[in-house]
């Protein structure tokens, strides 16, 4: 243990390096800009959902909330009778502190959140309650019960807290230069400001009296003014937002810039205090949107203002042993625990979900490990017993988070205010879930929670999510038809509602106006027409309260519809229809960063290279920050062998921006094999299985390097088993109609804010190579429904060369007159399926409702004929009546539903396969170019064909029963 290093852990709630850079280079934050040319520097990102509670407490355990317990901003009082904030004893974890504790270090933790009531630790701990201030100052403020320890030190805590009123009006200006020009009586923002900024001075300065008085090893100090202030003024901050007020712009466009110089200030002091080989970093949980993404709007549910966030935070560390002007790439809020630890020479918990970041060093340290910190013994210092909350102090802090706009204004029924709590706290836990890619364990809460609450739109949208990453898409249709269907429902009410609360309120102000007086009766006054006819000024607040959620119910995007029905169009294979859907939403809504790299997923899923990568250049255009955008970037141009480096880069970038996604790893991963670079390639495969173990695509390649690449037959074994554990794990679900956790987590890498990004698709619209590259060492299989061109195709292979795997049985008719090129056994593929490992280098014919009956255990590239539905009932009844026989008693449109609802199973089948590549063919393509779709079967099945053959043989005659449109 590395006893004589001092730490310094700085936090910097919502600190974000687009505004920092702009003032480093300005002069304006020099103590910051004096860390970073001694540091390592760097963006952190954060977890889902974006609220602070929860990511601080990350932090501070190095775990994911599901992990460690803190859920939401509010918790139920322990008995049960109200609602309080959320406090220590909802975390289930040691944090960074008590871990220190037993290892006979010293910390002082001062105002992170939560941190009430304090525990007795060897050292200062100082609430997050401490700050908030009661009363006017010439009244007593007394400390309550659990907000300092030790005992000794709460005197001199209490007298160096501030009062807003205690604030000098030169302090103020510096943030409101124009101050003494509001009338505070009908303006509280000054107050706010001053409210904000003595709070964030009193947290100074218990930091200082701890740092100056009492001995310590490890100093950590949370600051939120960065985040109040941001979600008070950052609409006001320059360049101003069409929707801001000229004159409210010109009061307050200084305010967010003035709280970043103040942060800068107080870091000279702490550098000042602390001894010059402390080791400092300076984090944020999150960024904040400074620019055009600034929303307009913020939802009117809890913890709406997470809207502003942004996913990127800061991260910055300097002092002894750390690499000097560097920049880190990857981090995130996980990782800070764990690097704390091993900058103490402490083992890392392995049941933490961070890592060491490594990559700030100068030298590289040994990093040990422990099972779990958790079954550590030792004098840890946690909490034992209960406490009792201060009621005051507890409601002045809930009022300032309903003052934030993070929670609902309790309501007078005390179970209903319980009740909505642990709504929220059930629905965070399911977005941790999500977050980490534990769908399963989501989606049961979010049904739970929809069922309950349907009006909820955001439990629908998420479990929308679940049910598209799980791929049960035969859920996921029907609940966003019901989600279309109910939102739809609830504007026209809120609009019919926002209406009577309009002429209610204009009675009052007897402001009827003229126009609503010449309406026919039939002809009512809109929504907008009744709530531009009012004045808003004069409304009450539970009026004006009313009024946000009506209009916020009454008025949304109807691109988000056509985003969700895009999102079932796609996950039913129909990918045509999903991409018309989602450029329709982009029509309606351009920009959205999201909505971009769905679009260029839906190009993907019909391998359409070009228009994929310019969609997701134009989400990096929205947002060059997206780590989503530059991996779609990446999955377009590998398939193109020779922009292989830069699809290896534009995987390095996503890397950089999101260090904890398997998939970005696994792709640069298959950049590297292209480049023959197959070390670190296998690098890159088990950073990605660290990530999630069950990835059965990186468990193969790494299989197969480790057998031709090292002859380490062993650990190939290793591989191999792994990959059989987890199809046994998925089998044994899907005989309760569950997909397995393997697949769950390896469908899922991502989701979003209320539709905002995409989840992963299923493996058949992944454009890389899941088989072998060798012909003799995979199945070629020509599929498709009876009569829809597959005895085409199996004629281009045998011209082009391509063995073809028949016995002949079935001879050439005037349906086929160039012959079936068919196996008798492979009609047997349910019972029978010994033959098929004897396919390897061949072609054989399989329909396609067979094609889930193939053995998991070969590799095999699927050719996929897709026909005109009308076409092929023609044709097949046209076959039936050659061979007198009877089709279905169905009609036409019965059969052409059976067979839609057959193949879309099919297809999911497939993409779910880690051994399956596929390639759909067009039939109506296959006649009209012959030359092109010959072309692309060659590149598909390894570029070792004679395309002009496979052309040549191409019969248009015989394109009989065609299509009326």
């Amino acid at each position: 243990m590395n006893a004589s290093r001092k730490v310094l852990l700085v936090g910097w709630d919502a600190a974000d390096w687009k505004i920092i850079n702009g003032l480093v280079d300005r002069g304006l934050m020099p103590h910051t800009a004096s860390l970073i040319e001694r540091g390592v520097m760097g963006n952190l990102a954060t977890l889902h959902p974006v609220l602070s509670p929860m990511l601080w407490t990350t932090i501070a355990t190095g775990k994911r909330p599901f992990k460690h317990g803190v859920l939401g901003f509010t918790e139920p009082s322990p008995d049960g009778s109200g609602v309080q904030p959320v406090s220590q004893w909802s975390r289930k974890t040691k944090a960074l502190w008590n871990i220190l504790n037993q290892s006979g270090l010293k910390s002082h933790v001062i105002g992170w959140w939560p941190s009430h009531p304090v525990e007795p630790i060897n050292g200062v701990m100082v609430s997050n309650h401490y700050h908030t201030a009661l009363g006017p100052p010439d009244q007593p403020w007394p400390l309550a019960p659990g907000m300092v320890h030790p005992p000794r030190a709460q005197q001199a805590l209490a007298d160096v807290r501030l009062n807003p009123n205690e604030l000098l009006p030169e302090q103020v200006c510096f943030f409101v230069p124009r101050a003494a020009e509001i009338d505070q009586d009908k303006d509280r923002r000054l107050a706010s400001v001053m409210k904000t900024l003595a709070e964030c001075t009193s947290v100074h300065a218990a930091a200082t009296w701890a740092m100056a008085n009492e001995p310590w090893d490890f100093m950590g100090v949370y600051y939120d003014a960065i985040d109040h202030f941001s979600h008070g003024f950052m609409r006001y901050h320059p360049p101003r937002r069409p929707f801001v007020p000229e004159r409210d712009f010109e009061l307050y466009r200084h305010v967010v810039e003035a709280a970043y110089q103040f942060h800068d200030l107080m870091l000279g002091t702490l550098l000042q205090l602390a001894p010059p080989d402390t080791t400092v970093i300076i984090c944020s949980d999150h960024g904040f949107h400074s620019d055009h993404r600034r929303p307009a709007q913020i939802p009117n549910e809890p913890a709406g203002p997470a809207v502003e966030h942004r996913d990127l935070g800061m991260f910055l560390i300097a002092g002894p042993g750390i690499r000097r002007d560097h920049l880190i790439h990857g981090a995130s809020v996980l990782d800070v625990t764990p690097t704390v630890l091993t900058l103490f020479g402490l083992p890392v918990g392995e049941d933490m979900d961070g890592k060491v970041l490594l990559d700030v060093f100068d030298r590289t340290p040994e990093v040990a490990h422990v099972p779990s910190w958790d079954a550590v013994p030792g004098d840890d210092a946690r909490l034992s017993g209960e406490q009792q909350f201060d009621p005051l102090a507890a409601k002045e802090v809930m009022d300032q988070l309903v003052a934030l706009g993070y929670i609902e204004k309790l309501d007078d029924n005390r179970e209903q205010a319980v009740a909505q709590t642990v709504r929220e706290l059930r629905y965070n836990l399911a977005r941790s879930y999500m977050d980490a890619g534990r769908m399963l364990d989501a989606a049961p809460l979010l049904q739970e929670l929809y069922a309950a609450e349907p009006d909820q739109y955001r439990f629908g949208v998420h479990l929308a999510l679940c049910y598209r990453a799980l791929n049960r898409v035969a859920e996921l249709r029907p609940l966003v038809e019901r989600m279309t269907r109910d939102r739809q429902e609830a504007a026209q009410t809120a609009r019919a509602a926002l209406q009577a609360l309009c002429d209610t309120v204009r009675q009052r102000q007897q402001a009827v106006a003229t126009t609503t007086a010449v309406r026919a009766q039939d002809d009512p006054p809109s929504a907008a027409d009744a709530l531009a006819s009012i004045d808003l000024s004069q409304l009450t607040e539970d009026e004006r309260s009313q009024v946000d959620e009506l209009r916020f119910k009454a008025w949304f995007s109807t691109s988000d519809l056509d985003y969700l029905m895009g999102w079932v169009l796609g996950a039913e294979g129909r990918h045509d229809e999903a991409l018309a859907h989602l450029l329709k939403a982009e029509r309606a809504d351009p920009g959205r960063p999201g909505l971009l790299v769905q679009i260029g997923e839906a190009h993907l899923a019909v391998h359409r290279w070009d228009e994929a990568e310019a969609a997701f250049r134009r989400a990096l255009a929205a947002d060059a920050l997206s780590p989503y955008a530059h991996l779609g970037v990446a999955r377009a141009l590998l398939p193109r062998r020779a922009r292989a480096e830069e699809a290896v880069e534009a995987a390095l970038d996503s890397i950089r921006l999101l260090y904890q996604n398997p998939l970005a790893h696994y792709v640069l991963g298959l950049g590297l094999l292209r480049l023959r670079q197959f070390f670190m390639a296998a690098d890159a495969m088990r950073t990605a299985l660290a990530l999630n173990p069950n990835f059965v695509r990186a468990h193969r390649v790494l299989a197969r390097f480790y057998r031709l690449g090292t002859g380490e037959h062993d650990k190939a074994r290793a591989h191999l088993e792994a990959i059989q554990h987890i199809r046994l794990g998925k089998r044994a679900a899907s005989m309760t109609g569950q997909p397995g956790l393997g697949e769950a987590e390896s469908l899922a890498h991502e989701v979003d804010d209320e539709a905002g990004r995409p989840g992963l698709h299923a493996d058949a619209v992944f454009a890389v190579r899941k088989t072998p590259d060798d012909p003799a060492e995979f199945v070629t299989v020509v599929a498709g429904l009876p009569r829809s061109g597959t005895s085409m195709m199996m004629q281009m292979l045998a011209a082009g060369g391509l063995p073809i795997l028949t016995d002949n049985k079935r001879e050439a008719d005037l349906d086929n007159p160039r012959g079936y090129f068919e196996l008798e056994a492979a009609t047997r593929l349910r019972t029978d399926r010994t033959w098929f490992r004897e396919g390897r280098g061949q072609a054989v014919k399989i329909v396609a409702q067979l094609l889930p009956y193939l053995p998991g255990d070969v590799p095999c590239r699927v050719i996929f004929m897709e026909r005109d539905l009308d076409e092929v009932l023609k044709s097949q009844t046209v076959m039936l009546d050659n061979l007198g026989r009877e089709g279905a008693r169905l009609s036409d449109a019965q059969v052409q539903a059976s067979y839609r609802q057959q193949l879309r199973r099919v297809k999911l089948w497939l993409a779910r396969q880690s051994q399956v590549d596929v390639l759909f063919v067009r039939h109506r393509d296959a006649l009209a170019d012959p030359a092109a779709v010959a072309e692309q079967v060659n590149a598909f099945l390894g570029g070792r064909l004679d395309c002009l053959a496979m052309a040549t043989c191409v019969d248009a005659s015989l394109y009989r029963q065609r299509a009326t449109a």
